[in-house]
C-alpha cells in the first residue's frame, strides 16, 4: 500500500531542527518500560511518525501500528500505510493508545487558553494512553500545570 493522502508539507517547509529519527534503542527501551500499558491496546497511533522509525520497531516488536504525519518522510513504495494527515483536522482518533517523539516546537506551542493544544487534541479525541518523547523541563512549565493537573503525568524517564 502507497501512502495516501497529499503531503501538507513538504520536508523543506518545515523549519530546522523539527525532525529528529528516535533512534530504535531508544523505542525498545520505551516499549519495554511500558509494555504493561501497551498490551492493553489493540493499536498504538503516531501521529507525527516521521519516516516510521518508532513505529518500524513496534511493528517487529508484533503491536498493530497507525502512523500519519502532515509531512511524508517515507518512502513512495513504503508498504506501512502511513497517511498524511495533520492532527488538528482529525475528527477521530484512528487508535486509544499514542506513541510519539512529537516535533518540540508543536508541544511546545501555546494559545492563551491551552497551554498544550497538541496535546489536547488527542485527549479531545478519545486518546487513553499517551507516551511521549519530550525534553524533562517540558512539564516544568508553569502555564501547562492546569493542564497537566487535569491529565497528570504517570511516569517520566
Amino acid at each position: 500500500m502507497k501512502a495516501r493522502g497529499k503531503p501538507i508539507l513538504t520536508p523543506g517547509d518545515v523549519p530546522e531542527g523539527q525532525f529528529y529519527r528516535t533512534p530504535d534503542n531508544v523505542t525498545r527501551a520505551l516499549e519495554a518500560a511500558e509494555r504493561e500499558h501497551l498490551t492493553r491496546h489493540t493499536t498504538i497511533w503516531e501521529p507525527c511518525c516521521g519516516d516510521g522509525g518508532i513505529l518500524k520497531v513496534l511493528d517487529d516488536l508484533g503491536y498493530r501500528t497507525i502512523g500519519t504525519d502532515i509531512v511524508q518522510r517515507w518512502a513512495d513504495d513504503d508498504d506501512s500505510g502511513y497517511q498524511i494527515a495533520d492532527l488538528y483536522d482529525a475528527t477521530e482518533a484512528p487508535a486509544r493508545a499514542v506513541i510519539m517523539n512529537p516535533p518540540f516546537g508543536e508541544v511546545t506551542k501555546r494559545k492563551k487558553d491551552d497551554p498544550a493544544p497538541f496535546l489536547q487534541k488527542l485527549f479531545d479525541l478519545g486518546v487513553e494512553y499517551v507516551a511521549m518523547l519530550v525534553p524533562v523541563d517540558w512539564a516544568a512549565a508553569a502555564s501547562r500545570q492546569p493542564f497537566l493537573a487535569k491529565h497528570p503525568i504517570s511516569r517520566m524517564y
